[in-house]
């Protein structure tokens, strides 16, 4: 009896469910509320299988940084340089006779102190000046600014066609002075140079490297004004150019030109390297001996590319005897069959050994 209570009670609800679809199905209104229901319901479920599904990685877009291109690469007008390849992007200047060698982007082109570089490009100058020249105009400014920059000296300096940031990095047992060159004031086209200058054997060397001109103002035209008043066609700073340009390259908001210009000589800088002299014709000479009763007589030819020799040894047996002595072109000796002797300079660069056998008259 229990069991026909539970099936009757059991079918009643089913058989009034029944009922309630068909009441429902019969009103079409109802039925297309439902359709768009259960439609949107099903959208919403696909959305979330969607979103709980592993995601594939994109591939990081690459930024293309454009590239200098690059101006003709000269060989500086000196016998004792020479530029050999580092890698696909740097290359090695050397000179053998003052002692220094750097590297420097191999896009950039290289030139010597006369030529005209590319405004669209970065250019290496390498420029060497004798203090002790006669000729030179500036020799008396240049003792100055070697004497300065031995003790360290530095500091910010404006002037009213240049704006000035230096300072004193050590190199080896060198001072090197680097500093940023703005030109372009009082209708003088914008130049940009940064440079590094260091003495070597009384001659000031310095290493430039020019900006893309063209490019940076491009980048940054805020700072540039062209045309302007009596400057006709030429392109100069703005009256607040160059103090924002220095500040933009120092907090590093400059656009890609100006930090690549400004990276790439800090490069120049870090591999700046200042060594003895190498140059193999460095020194140059003779020595001849000759019999003089039972002396020997020795005349000796010296010269030294980078100024006068000062001192001599000279030793008559395998081994380096004797001390240094003043040069002279005679030398009286006692007799010995073979005769060598070294030069130094007046910088202390030591020769290699020249020797000669005595002729006997």
């Amino acid at each position: 009896m229990e069991n026909i209570e539970n099936i009757v009670t059991q079918v009643v609800p089913q058989k009034k469910l029944v009922d309630k679809v068909k009441s429902i199905l019969s009103d079409k209104k109802k039925v297309v509320i439902i359709f768009f229901v259960l439609f949107a319901l099903a959208v919403a479920i696909q959305t979330l299988i969607s979103e709980l599904k592993p995601q594939k990685t994109a591939a990081p877009t690459a930024v293309t940084t454009p590239t200098p291109i690059p101006s003709l690469n000269e060989i500086p007008e000196n016998s004792n340089s020479n530029i050999q390849n580092v890698n696909e992007s740097t290359n090695k200047y050397e000179n053998t006779l003052y002692g220094f060698s750097f590297e420097y982007p191999s896009y950039a082109g290289l030139v010597n102190e006369s030529a005209i570089g590319s405004a669209m490009a970065e250019t290496v100058y390498v420029t060497i000046e004798n203090l002790n020249d006669p000729s030179s105009v500036n020799a008396n400014t240049l003792k100055d600014d070697r004497r300065i920059l031995a003790s360290g000296e530095f500091g910010l300096e404006t002037i009213p066609v240049k704006y000035f940031l230096k300072g004193v990095v050590k190199k080896d047992s060198s001072n090197v002075k680097i500093y940023t060159n703005l030109e372009g004031l009082e209708c003088s086209s914008v130049e940009l140079n940064r440079s590094a200058t260091f003495y070597r054997f009384d001659r000031k060397i310095t290493l430039t490297l020019s900006g893309p001109v063209e490019r940076l103002i491009k980048d940054n035209p805020n700072y540039f004004v062209s045309g302007s008043g009596d400057c006709e066609s030429e392109t100069v700073w703005s009256s607040i150019g160059q103090e924002s340009f220095i500040f933009s390259l120092t907090n590093r908001t400059a656009q890609n030109y100006a930090l690549a210009w400004q990276d790439d000589f800090s490069k120049i800088i870090s591999t700046l390297k200042i060594s003895n002299p190498t140059d193999r014709e460095l020194f140059t000479g003779s020595v001849k001996g000759r019999w003089q009763g039972d002396k020997m007589v020795v005349i000796l030819v010296a010269n030294n590319k980078l100024g006068f020799i000062t001192e001599m040894k000279l030793w008559y047996s395998d081994n380096e005897e004797n001390d240094w002595e003043a040069f002279n072109t005679f030398k009286m000796v006692p007799s010995k069959d073979k005769i060598r002797v070294r030069f130094k300079d007046q910088y202390g660069n030591i020769s290699q050994v020249f020797s000669a056998n005595v002729e006997f008259k």
